[in-house]
């Protein structure tokens, strides 16, 4: 004879036994600026956050067991094709990855979810001009001595430099709803090599060894210059791409036309180039550009324009950094200066940080 009783309170306690559950995402499309989950029996406190291809979204918390979804800001829009994926507690949830699809698979008669954060661009509206300082190294291992003023027989296996300099850009053409723009941009880049500085001691190391933003660094920089280079650079917006996207950008038309000085040189080197250009002007990398061109560069060879010039620049802002936060940009950009022939070539990289100096004066 069964005991019903026992039955009774072994099916009572099996059900009482939650089998962990999936949480799921809505459908989501291009465009939308919202990634919406449906909770399947999470608890208060327990943390969700998404994934996307270029990074991770803001965590989320359970605010009560019975929540039965949450809602995520993108902050830019989606794209087709990108991967939405979704941890719970830390816990990739595998059940739960979801491509996102292409605007025309939305549902007639519905909009976008969400609000997106408008793209920040390169220029604030009504603003023709911008100036800013930036320091840091430039490292010249993949270029010849004379690129960074070191002599033959050198007595230093780190080729790299300690840099200060000036940008400057101001619109003379144009305004922020024009089609075409016409900018004209300098720019100043003073060296010191690390032939020159003594970074090894324990006490009295020279600013230029822990560099700093400020007028003593600066100075430093320019009172043991070694190199300075100087360039003027119109440039011509004449298209828009991508201009609904998160990362708009602009097709541009440039000529650079300058000069590369060293210490004990018996005069300057020409150094130009005319090239085309495509130029982030908003997200999170505004600013930053890649550059293609012909030009000449009498320090490496003869004053013709047979050279290669590839110029990858990429900054973005330190917003989460303690100290810094929107006081300065990083960036990191490498230079390539190719001799179309069997001429020296030249590879550089340079590292550091940039100050819109405006602030100094009111700006924004």
């Amino acid at each position: 004879m069964f005991n019903t009783t026992l039955i009774v309170t072994l099916l009572v306690s099996a059900a009482a036994v939650q089998v962990p559950a999936t949480p799921t995402f809505k459908p989501a499309f291009a465009g939308d600026c919202s990634v919406s989950i449906v909770l399947a029996g999470q608890r208060m406190g327990d943390v969700v956050q998404v994934t996307i291809d270029h990074g991770a979204l803001p965590v989320r918390h359970v605010t009560d067991d019975a929540q039965r979804a949450v809602d995520v800001p993108t902050g830019s829009p989606l794209q087709a094709g990108e991967t939405l994926r979704l941890l719970v507690n830390g816990s990739d949830v595998a059940a739960a990855m979801l491509p996102v699809a292409a605007s025309s698979a939305r549902p007639a008669g519905t909009k976008p979810s969400g609000v997106c954060t408008p793209p920040k661009p390169l220029v604030a509206p009504g603003e023709s001009f911008l100036a800013s300082a930036y320091f840091g190294w430039a490292y010249d291992q993949f270029a010849p001595d004379n690129v960074g003023g070191y002599p033959p027989g050198t007595a230093t296996a780190k080729h790299n430099r300690a840099l200060f300099g000036v940008d400057f850009a101001y619109r003379v053409f144009g305004s922020d709803d024009t089609p075409v723009r016409l900018w004209f941009a300098g720019e100043t880049l003073h060296g010191v090599r690390s032939a020159d500085i003594d970074c090894t001691a324990e006490e009295n190391k020279p600013p230029v060894c822990t560099p700093q933003p400020g007028i003593t660094y600066a100075r430093a920089v320019l009172e043991n210059q070694s190199s300075v280079e100087a360039y003027v650079a119109p440039r011509l917006e004449f298209a828009r791409v991508q201009n609904g996207s998160s990362t708009p950008a602009l097709l541009y038309l440039t000529g650079r036309l300058g000069f590369i000085a060293m210490a004990g040189a018996p005069r300057v080197f020409k150094n130009h180039h005319v090239g085309l250009g495509l130029l982030a002007n908003g997200g999170a990398f505004t600013g930053s550009y890649f550059e293609a061109g012909v030009g000449m560069n009498e320090l490496l060879a003869a004053s013709k324009f047979n050279r290669l010039k590839i110029d990858g620049f990429l900054t973005f802002p330190l917003t989460r950094v303690p100290l810094i936060r929107d006081n300065a940009n990083f960036f990191i950009q490498m230079f390539i200066d190719n001799d179309l022939g069997k001429g020296a070539d030249s590879i550089q990289t340079f590292v550091g940080f940039d100050v819109d100096v405006r602030k100094f004066f009111g700006g924004e």
